[in-house]
């Protein structure tokens, strides 16, 4: 009786998988409503045991808004896009990243000052 070899794991593939997917809070069945993929599958390629096709690899990279080349090698170029929900927001700290330096810093001062005032209304608003 002759073993099915298994096929190698694409390296860290799985667990990025199960990372993102956790991190949208997002159960296997979840998943595989949102991409079409029975969640036996989604198992599967979260343990490592069958690697998706090309097609299968695209609908979940879209279903969890990073490209396929993170999701395939976690290409650190595409990590803050794998962090980030909102699209538009990453695409404007994207275009602030050619800025000169002294703009650059501008930018951070008007979001260090809206981060705090968020916070003091946070606690204002808190029951004494």
């Amino acid at each position: 009786m002759e073993l099915k070899e298994r096929p190698a794991p694409l390296a860290g593939f799985p667990e990025r998988l199960r990372q993102l997917r956790t991190a949208r809070n997002l159960s296997q069945e979840d998943l595989g409503t949102l991409t079409g993929i029975h969640h036996n599958h989604l198992g599967r390629y979260e343990r490592g045991l069958s690697q998706p096709t090309a097609e299968t690899l695209r609908v979940l990279a879209d279903a969890l808004k990073v490209s396929s080349d993170y999701l395939l090698s976690g290409a650190q170029e595409d990590y803050a896009r794998a962090r980030f929900a909102d699209q538009e927001l990453l695409r404007m700290f994207q275009a602030v990243e050619a800025f000169p330096d002294d703009e650059k810093a501008a930018v951070k001062d008007l979001l260090d000052a809206l981060i705090t005032r968020r916070r003091v209304r946070e606690l204002s608003a808190q029951p004494k």
